[in-house]
């Protein structure tokens, strides 16, 4: 702050008499020179922006400048108490996910290569206050490519029957597989349910007349009379729709991930009962690009878990109630050998090995528990590339099964056939989203000290960075808890095969998985949890 007084001369205080020109354009030189030093001493920014209003206004009243413009904060240093939204988290009150997978393992001189492939859909519901429900779709197509040991395949076929481990002695076959992985899928938003749970199929059906139409039209003999048929006048269009459909709505957004995967799978059997265990974990590395132009970078670890305990039926009943049935199975026998004969004409007689094989294998049951966790770190970014908010995602879940199986082979147990129904008989999960705004400084940069952690995946959540972040959360931004009553079950079959190498794997597995809010909370700073009422009232 400068002060200017009028100087007495002679004792005396001249009079007021108003400043000429000359007087105020030295005035404007002296603040210059000051504003000038102010800057060069590294003070400058704010204050020298205040200096230089002050010698325009001084130049105004000199007659020098005819407009000054107001002084408002300065773009280059943070605000001093900016106002900040907390960011407004998604409710899902349901979520569907489907999937069919196919895995081969095959032997190659040291080792065993597994390949995988699945593709499935998600359909979530989107809950939001005075507002029509929302339903997003998720199509995605997943890769997989791995090395394994060679006792993979043995374990892998899932059913503990005493013809595959002997119950005389205990056998342990167990394998591990290390890789990478592959995922792309796209998402879709409508208004009803019922457009969102016919979308896969109409999605799957377009694809299919894609992969026709490209095939057609690129072999070179259907493929000129095909571009002909196109353009024809009048019938050309419809030719067309005919071969690729009816076009597709606009996507929400698309995403791309990728990353190492590996798993363990082995089992046992001890007397009569028998057990299996498998684990798999994976990390992916990821971006998802939204329609309005934002686009999220995404680190996901993730990891689960599937123990089960298996006894064949056969192994508990007394001698004489298995002969009971035996009896059964020959006559259910000789009833299938009779209507093969009359279908093909011919007599037909299985195998009396394979008779003895059918009436010796029992079907296994059991009980299967599956845990699942998943913790999400995502930056979403704007169409300009700033950042806007980072979000925390912690998903649990614990199904339980009754599990029916069964397991046919050859006497000498070359080739083997497997069959697996998982029936649900319950199951939870929960979701925890922690979400925070990245326009304040204070957040950004815990986030920004976070992400430096970020490469420990789950070791991360230890770290002194992470606690400050959970300080920013409960300060600044939002958390949100959903639990949902969850069911899912699957069936699968698997054949196994020995070749020259090793044994060779073919899996077939269809997963129906569906998850109904059950209840939804909210963390506010000195509550704690309290019900989340516009989720779930």
């Amino acid at each position: 702050m400068f002060l200017f007084t009028r100087v007495a001369v002679n004792g005396r205080i001249p009079a007021d008499r108003g400043a000429g020109p000359v007087e105020y354009l030295a005035v404007v030189l002296f603040i210059a020179i000051i504003a000038a030093a102010l800057h060069l001493s590294g003070v400058g920014g704010g204050v020298a922006r205040y200096v230089s209003a002050a010698v325009c206004e001084v130049g105004k009243n000199g007659g020098l400048v005819e407009r000054c413009e107001p002084v408002g904060p300065d773009p280059a240093l943070p605000p001093g108490q900016p106002v900040v939204l907390r960011p407004e988290n998604p409710c899902y009150g349901s979520i569907e996910n489907d999937y069919g997978e196919l895995t081969a393992t095959i032997p190659v001189r040291y080792i065993d290569v597994r390949g995988g492939s699945r593709i499935g859909y998600q359909i979530r519901k989107i809950v939001k206050p005075g507002q029509p429900d929302k339903w997003q779709v998720q199509i995605y197509g997943w890769g997989e490519l791995s090395a394994a040991t060679p006792g993979v395949p043995e374990t892998q076929l899932e059913s503990d029957d005493p013809l595959g481990i002997d119950p005389r002695k205990l056998e342990l076959p167990a394998g591990i597989w290390i890789g990478g992985n592959l995922t792309l899928g796209d998402t879709y938003e409508f208004d009803s349910e019922k457009e969102a749970t016919g979308f896969p199929w109409e999605y799957a059906e377009k694809r299919l007349r894609q992969f026709g139409d490209a095939v057609i039209s690129s072999h070179p003999v259907t493929g000129p009379l095909v571009g002909l048929a196109k353009h024809l006048p009048w019938v050309g269009d419809d030719i067309e729709k005919v071969l690729e459909g009816d076009p597709l709505p606009p996507r929400k957004e698309w995403s791309l991930e990728a990353g190492p995967t590996g798993g363990f799978t082995g089992k046992m059997n001890i007397l009569k009962v028998g057990g299996s265990l498998g684990m798999r974990g994976w990390r992916l590395l990821g971006v998802r690009h939204a329609a309005n132009g934002e686009s999220t970078f995404t680190v996901r670890d993730s990891g689960e878990v599937e123990p089960s305990i298996i006894i064949d039926l056969g192994t508990l009943l007394p001698p004489s109630v298995r002969n009971r049935f035996n009896g059964k199975v020959n006559e259910g026998i000789d009833e299938l050998e009779k209507l093969a004969a009359k279908k093909f004409g011919a007599g037909f007689r299985l195998p009396a090995k394979m008779r003895e094989h059918l009436k010796k294998n029992w079907p296994d049951l059991g009980v299967t528990a599956k845990a699942k966790g998943t913790i999400t770190y995502q930056v979403t970014m704007d169409r300009n590339g700033d950042p806007v908010r980072f979000t925390k995602l912690v998903d649990t879940q614990l199904n339980w099964y009754g599990r029916l199986a069964d397991k046919v082979s050859t006497k000498n147990q070359r080739k083997e056939v497997a069959g697996n129904l998982l029936v649900p008989l319950g199951g939870h999960r929960t979701i925890e989203q922690s979400t925070l705004g990245l326009n304040d400084s204070a957040n950004l940069r815990a986030v920004q000290d976070f992400g430096l952690y970020a490469p420990l995946g789950v070791g991360a959540e230890l770290t002194p960075a992470a606690d400050r972040l959970r300080e920013r959360f409960e300060a600044a931004g939002t958390t949100t808890r959903q639990s949902y009553d969850s069911d899912a079950g699957n069936v699968k079959i698997s054949g196994n095969a020995a070749s020259r190498r090793g044994s060779v794997l073919g899996e077939l597995k269809l997963e129906v998985e569906d998850n109904r809010l059950s209840g939804a909370e909210i963390w506010e700073s000195g509550k704690g949890w309290v019900p989340w009422t516009a989720c779930h009232g």
